[in-house]
């Protein structure tokens, strides 16, 4: 039966189709297929570590080659040690540290690194050369020998080994320096750019007392790295040597500017300045080197020396008591604009830092310095100062203010005098001479005597004891009072 006139049919109307819809159905699915192809690759799942991408050691190798041809010693040597942090199966790494340390002055370093270097490969030749490079600065010539010949045995050919080599010769005996002299010219044969070679040939040419060529040698190493301190010092070494005063000068200037802590161009500044006669300028350079190493008796020693020259006679006693005797030097804290020192008698409390709020009780000394007793952090308000809290005596003051800074003090190791060391015998006969000139005769009597006694084949030792005499007036005998017994030098 067909009903005619329904509304209603089998057939479906066909509608008219929307471009704008079927368009945006395209879009949502080019976003789905993007999510889930590229969106849900990279981004890593929830609560899991995201893994940090690790430096490889051969770039910390090459920074570490970078830091030392910017004469930057220190950041060299962390680059190297990262290296073998993160492989510590390369020899090279070790080798290179080492070097690197020995230069810095790390003898103990040196040697055990080069020996762990040796651990990883026995037949290694440069671990040979460098171990034996760094026993020599520690004195142990024989070991020493015993090491470049073995690495000279592994690798004949090696310029680095030659140069050490001859440089231990000449440090085993000056009778070696035509052997040690050949060996350092085969080592500049062997490699033209290697530092150490020119290194070696002059100080070849240094311990024998031909400056011209020294001079040459060290300048020829500069130019295969001309940021190296311990280049411009041997350079400038040469120069005092030669009378070049003012080269001298600029070449310790331009090593303390590469190595501002390391205390020898400041040492060596104070010399070349009082050759020529400039004692207040050597007594500032020698100022700075103790400031960089307070506990040095021997800079204590050669900064009273200064002061002796520049005819300040109550410092160079304080500095060379110091140097001979021994003794403590306080710290030096400021508190609240206040130059406060610090030493083994002063009580703290709490551990202060720079910026923290202190009392400081102590004694005001004319100069405008404070000598502290009791230094106490201050804690929040409302809560009692840990510890006790001492009562203020009537000679004391009281200072309360943030630390701004705060320069540690130091202990000093007297020296005992040793006729095998002319630069202690000088400290001995100058604290005598400066002790006579102001007035304390009977402890320069006791010096003089005892450098008579010690060192009396050191005629300059004998000149200067004997001038200590003379100014106290103790050249002539006088008779010993009946009754009396004089007493022991």
């Amino acid at each position: 039966m067909y009903l005619s006139g329904s509304k209603w049919s089998m057939r479906k109307r066909r509608r008219r189709t929307n471009p704008w819809r079927v368009l945006f159905l395209l879009l949502l699915v080019a976003v789905a297929i993007y999510v889930e192809r590229v969106v849900v690759q990279t981004v890593p799942p929830l609560f899991v570590p995201t893994p940090v991408p690790t430096r490889s050691p051969a770039s910390f190798a090459l920074e570490a080659e970078r830091m030392f041809q910017e004469g930057k010693l220190e950041q060299a040597a962390q680059a190297y040690q990262e290296a073998i942090k993160i492989d510590p199966t390369q020899p090279g790494f070790y080798i290179n540290l080492a070097r690197v340390l020995v230069l810095i002055g790390d003898y103990d370093g040196a040697e055990q690194h080069a020996r762990d270097a040796l651990l990883l490969d026995s037949n290694n030749a440069l671990a040979h050369a460098v171990l034996a490079w760094a026993l020599d600065f520690k004195g142990d010539i024989t070991t020493a020998m015993a090491e470049i010949e073995r690495a000279l045995e592994l690798d004949p050919t090696s310029a680095l080994a030659h140069a050490y080599y001859a440089e231990i010769l000449l440090d085993s005996s000056l009778e070696n320096y035509q052997q040690a002299l050949e060996e350092a010219r085969k080592a500049v044969s062997l490699d033209p750019n290697l530092m150490e070679s020119y290194r070696a040939l002059g100080y070849v040419w240094e311990r024998t007392g031909s400056y011209e060529q020294a001079i040459e040698a060290y300048q020829a190493a500069l130019r295969t790295n001309s940021n190296l301190a311990v280049l411009h010092l041997s350079l400038g070494s040469m120069y005092l040597a030669n009378g070049e005063i003012n080269q001298a000068i600029d070449s310790y200037l331009k090593a303390s500017g590469l190595a501002p802590n390391d205390v020898r161009p400041y040492q060596l500044l104070a010399l070349a300045n009082a050759r020529v006669g400039e004692y207040g300028k050597a007594s500032q350079w020698a100022e700075e080197a103790v400031r960089r190493d307070p506990g040095n008796p021997k800079l204590h020693g050669d900064l009273g020396r200064m002061y002796y020259k520049n005819n300040q006679f109550k410092q160079a006693i304080a500095e060379l008591g110091l140097a001979i005797h021994g003794g403590e030097i306080p710290g030096e804290w400021t508190v609240a604009g206040q130059t406060v020192s610090v030493d083994s008698k002063t009580t703290i409390v709490g551990d202060p830092q720079i910026g923290d709020q202190v009392r400081v009780i102590g004694e005001q000394h004319e100069d405008g310095t404070m000598l502290a007793r009791w230094i106490l952090l201050q804690v929040a308000e409302g809560t009692p100062t840990p510890g006790p809290v001492p009562t203020l005596a009537a000679d004391q003051v009281d200072l309360v203010g943030a630390v701004e800074s705060m320069l540690p003090g130091a202990v000093v190791a007297g020296l005992e005098i040793d006729p095998a060391d002319p630069h202690v015998v000088e400290f001995y006969y100058t604290y005598a001479l400066a002790l006579a000139k102001g007035g304390d005769c009977d402890l320069a009597r006791q010096i003089a005597e005892t450098l008579l006694l010690t060192v009396r084949e050191d005629e300059l030792a004998a000149v200067n004891a004997e001038e200590t005499l003379r100014i106290c007036g103790a050249l002539e005998q006088t008779p010993t009072p009946e009754g009396t017994v004089t007493p022991a030098p």
